[in-house]
């Protein structure tokens, strides 16, 4: 064995090691406190950095005697580096969302729910920060693949938790509630993803491609018909998500799509939308389209009655949405392709299948919340008025009532979007007019007031002269 190829391995491996052990130092010393899911992130990528050290340790000392090997093996190395590339990414996001920059009472109140469905009853997310303004999740096949591909390369790694997922949140709605209802729709992905969701659908749409084709189906490449069905795969599972995250946070979720994607707008442009909100993309299908199935679920769980009566534009838009044709809507490409047209009918065509896969996926039990919201919400909605968000309510007949998470949220938006007014009239030198002030007394914030286990949800701003608030724990209920 020549001495240079040892001198090189041992060099590289040096390098290597310094790699992995500074991404690690950020998990073994977080500047903060964490919500368990990430502590178990972070642990787990400690343990497979310190597995990870101890391999590249002992590395250079195995190198093959015949040379035509020094190749092969020192690829090892390239492979690692190249794993260990894609958690370089995620740690510093994820270190950056401690408790005091993620909505924990309101994550707690989705995996509290998720929990209890059998599939998922130990499942918990970490969460990171994004940049951009919108929420992901992390593929778990994707990470799973990953951290595979080094555990067959370190026999003494563990693989990633199967328990746990990774979402992403915009860093500028770390402390958000409303917005921060479109969590479930990234758990939705979760859900989708591990259930094989798809799987129940592919045979359906395979089928109904080919009726939309018609004689035309028989000149159809495998090329052709792999690439439709994965546009329907996409638009499949992003109606999904949509539909999933309507059960578990109601029309809260529908208001907040709204609201991150500006489509407000649409009522502006009545008695249809723009061509923006008409178009299916590569990858996710149309606004507007998506809206319309957000009113269908509202109508079959019983929230429709109750949206009906907010008085928004937000309802307006759901309504302007809800009864365009389905001949409205468009997949433009930037080249012609005749098959595009036949791949959106198809979707069209079989969109409807996929509420049951949703209900099928929840298991058929999992509560709405409108009950809760039709028994509950005028009370919420008083304390809120006075800038109490009720962990208890009092009924006329003298009764205690906890209201569920779902109806804190509802009910909150609700405020939020029609009588803001109200809760403003009784703070002291507030001007209900002003756009400042209405920002900041626009809804419940999560504080962190004592550490981990101290959150509090909490009307209005710090800003100004508080008023006076109830500590809630969402994760007690839902």
């Amino acid at each position: 064995m020549a001495t240079g190829i040892a001198e090189e391995i041992r060099a590289d491996s040096a390098s290597l090691y310094h790699f992995v052990e500074s991404i690690c130092a950020l998990c073994e010393n977080p500047t903060g406190a964490y919500i368990a899911p990430s502590d178990q992130f972070f642990a787990y990528i400690t343990e497979l950095g310190a597995k990870t050290k101890l391999y590249l340790s002992d590395f250079p000392a195995h190198i093959p005697r015949d040379p035509a090997f020094h190749r092969i093996y020192r690829q090892k190395l390239t492979i690692l580096r190249g794993c260990w590339s894609e958690p370089h990414r995620l740690i510093k996001p994820s270190t950056d969302a401690d408790t005091l920059n993620v909505p924990f009472p309101l994550l707690a109140a989705f995996y509290n729910k998720l929990n209890t469905l059998n599939h998922f009853a130990d499942v918990t997310f970490t969460v990171f920060h994004l940049h951009d303004v919108n929420y992901v999740q992390i593929r778990a096949s994707w990470i799973r693949e990953l951290t595979n591909k080094l555990v067959s390369h370190i026999p003494t790694a563990d693989a990633f938790p199967k328990s746990l997922g990774l979402i992403g949140i915009p860093y500028s709605l770390r402390s958000a509630v409303f917005l921060n209802s479109l969590i479930p729709h990234e758990i939705g992905h979760f859900v989708f993803q591990e259930l094989d969701k798809w799987s129940d659908l592919r045979a359906n749409a395979a089928v109904e491609l080919a009726s939309v084709c018609g004689a035309n189906a028989a000149l159809l490449t495998s090329e052709d018909v792999a690439w439709a069905l994965d546009r329907i795969a996409s638009w499949s599972e992003e109606i999904f998500c949509d539909l999933f995250a309507v059960r578990m946070a109601g029309p809260a979720y529908a208001f907040a799509y709204i609201e991150l994607f500006d489509l407000m707008r649409i009522v502006y442009s009545r008695p249809s939308a723009t061509t923006d909100e008409l178009e299916f993309s590569h990858s996710h299908p149309a606004d507007a389209f998506r809206l319309s199935q957000h009113v269908a679920l509202l109508r079959t769980l019983g929230w429709w009655d109750e949206v009906q009566s907010f008085d928004t534009h937000y309802v307006r838009v759901l309504n302007q949405v809800a009864v365009l044709p389905q001949s409205q809507y468009t997949f433009p490409l930037p080249v012609p392709f005749p098959l595009a047209e036949k791949t959106l009918e198809a979707f069209l065509n079989i969109s409807p299948n996929i509420l049951a896969l949703v209900e099928s996926a929840v298991e058929y039990s999992l509560d709405s919340g409108v009950s809760d919201f039709k028994c509950f919400n005028r009370l919420v909605e008083d304390s809120l008025h006075h800038g109490i968000v009720p962990s208890t309510v009092v009924t006329a007949d003298g009764e205690r009532h906890n209201p569920t998470s779902t109806t804190i949220l509802n009910s909150a938006y609700k405020v939020a979007l029609e009588s803001l007014d109200t809760l403003i009239d009784k703070i002291h030198d507030q001007d209900k007019l002003s756009v400042r002030v209405r920002s900041q007394w626009r809804g419940p914030r999560i504080v962190d007031d004592e550490g981990v286990g101290g959150h509090q949800l909490v009307v209005g701003s710090d800003q100004v002269n508080p008023c006076p608030f109830l500590q809630r724990n969402s994760s007690k209920r839902d």
